[in-house]
């Protein structure tokens, strides 16, 4: 027997729920990734802004932490994450 019009549509919707349940898995595990780089690189900044005393360096080594915090932020929203600690502390000295 030919399967019915019902169970092909329900075979359908079962499959993009899946693919869609996957992407949104797929997604999540880059945005943690890309989280927890833009953190590492946060860091490394820090360290680098900590051991500089040119002041042009400062500036471009402060531009890039600003850049880096907004994509981190950016990550932590799509992750739910409530309140990225460190990014509403540092934006506080800002």
């Amino acid at each position: 027997g030919h399967p019915t019009k019902k169970s092909r549509r329900e075979n359908a919707y079962m499959d993009i729920t899946t693919r869609m349940d996957n992407e949104k898995r797929n997604n999540e595990k880059h945005w943690m990734e890309m989280w927890a780089l833009t953190r590492r690189e946060l860091r490394v900044l820090r360290q680098e802004l900590k051991d500089e005393d040119d002041e042009g360096a400062i500036k471009e080594l402060e531009g890039d932490m600003k850049v880096m915090e907004q994509k981190k932020r950016h990550y932590a929203e799509l992750l739910g994450y409530e309140n990225d600690a460190e990014v509403s502390s540092s934006t506080e000295n800002v």
